[in-house]
């Protein structure tokens, strides 16, 4: 609403101030047209003849008059008459003069109303008068339309100070968007950050009601089952913290790699070990396929691992079923590139460019347990990065999304 409102302000404003400029120039052509009019009725005095019953004035252009007048006169006596009449209705401003006998022109001037010098190049702007039978002659004003616009100051200055205003208002608008914007992001985070955290603190706390129990010291098996899944739960919440800080440090360049020469294979097999232990599936369901012949770079091993690991877990939880991914290495001149594929529910267009940003979601259609914080691809981006790599994505909806990441061999 604020916006459409800007925008019929703005356009209100154009349009007036247009309309004075229309206004302010028929004005003007009325003032000059009766002024030469005049001029021409003078001359015709001189002669001691009749005026015209009719205007003999012709405006050719906006900014050049012509008046057809059969009687001769002095340029000189021509230019005072033009000065008196023009001065008397307001138009001092510089104009051309030039006079023609059966279109040959035999007289041509610049004058000023003032002792600045005249700019001559104005004559070589006037149009040629052709088809006059007659003597004529014929005024250009080669500063008409900056004239009356230095006339409309008032008209302009209200209109940069509408101009700064509306600036001001969209930027407050755009601002409060922004910030608005952020809240929702903060609350989605607090959200999600509550959601992941309310599961293993549950557990760890029915586990602990049940270890207060006396008796349990009679059961060491259950005893040893419970205190498993405390330490599960611990290390789960302990994982997610470390994720929030390592995207903090990160973002504030508070993260120091650790390079080291790594074998991108041995590291990718270790980070398939883990995951898939974690999420609870198949070996077969990952797939692992090293094309690359040069396959060590210098990297922080435990960052690149988070890289990949991330990605994978994006692809288990985004998958409809049991997840089904493919990682291939290549070789390239600059680095290897690491590819991680998936079959899963695939990212539209539209959520395409913003999956990097910091704590964006892509939309799960109607998938509802999907957990996480919203850091995951922003953090690898972040380390991709650090590493002076690059990453890349293409997905298509239902068919799935393949991350391609590219990491320099020094």
């Amino acid at each position: 609403m604020g916006a459409i409102c800007l925008a019929g302000i703005t356009v209100t404003q154009v349009y007036w101030i247009k309309k004075v400029f229309d206004i302010s120039e028929t004005q003007f052509n009325v003032n000059v047209s009766l002024g030469l009019k005049n001029v021409s009725d003078s001359i015709a005095f001189e002669s001691g003849v009749a005026p015209f019953t009719e205007s003999p004035v012709t405006r050719l252009t906006s900014n050049y008059f012509v008046v057809n007048q059969p009687y001769s006169v002095a340029p000189v006596l021509l230019e005072r008459y033009l000065k008196n009449e023009f001065a008397k209705r307001g138009l001092q401003q510089n104009f051309g003069l030039v006079m023609y006998q059966s279109d040959k022109l035999v007289y041509s001037k610049c004058i000023s109303f003032h002792a600045a010098p005249v700019d001559t190049s104005m004559l070589h702007q006037i149009p040629e008068l052709a088809g006059s039978t007659n003597l004529s002659f014929g005024i250009y004003f080669p500063a008409k339309a900056a004239n009356l616009a230095s006339g409309m100051y008032i008209w302009i200055f209200s209109s940069c100070v509408l101009l700064v205003v509306i600036v001001f208002f969209a930027y407050a608008m755009l601002t409060i968007l922004k910030q608005k914007r952020l809240s929702e992001i903060q609350r989605d985070f607090v959200n999600n950050m509550a959601h992941e955290f309310q599961t293993p603190i549950s557990a760890i706390m029915a586990s602990a009601e049940v270890i207060k129990n006396p008796e349990i010291v009679n059961n060491p098996q259950r005893l040893n089952s419970y205190t498993s899944i405390i330490d599960t739960e611990i290390k789960k919440l302990g994982s997610q913290v470390q994720r929030v800080l390592e995207m903090a440090g990160a973002e504030s360049g508070g993260v120091m790699l650790n390079k080291q020469n790594v074998d991108v294979h041995e590291l990718i097999r270790q980070v398939k070990v883990k995951f898939v232990q974690s999420a609870g599936i198949e070996e077969r369901n990952v797939t692992l396929r090293f094309n690359a012949d040069r396959y060590f770079i210098e990297a922080d091993a435990m960052h690149v691992a988070n890289v990949i690991y991330n990605l994978l877990d994006n692809a288990g939880k985004y998958s409809t079923g049991t997840p089904s991914v493919t990682v291939t290495t290549n070789s390239e001149k600059d680095g290897v590139v690491i590819s991680v594929a998936d079959k899963g529910i695939g990212i539209s267009a539209g959520e395409l460019k913003r999956v990097f940003n910091k704590f964006y979601r892509v939309s799960q259609g109607n998938r509802h347990d999907v957990k996480g914080f919203g850091l995951g691809l922003s953090y690898v981006k972040l380390m991709v990065e650090a590493h002076r790599g690059t990453i890349d994505v293409q997905s298509k909806v239902n068919e799935g999304t393949t991350f391609v990441l590219i990491f320099p061999y020094k």
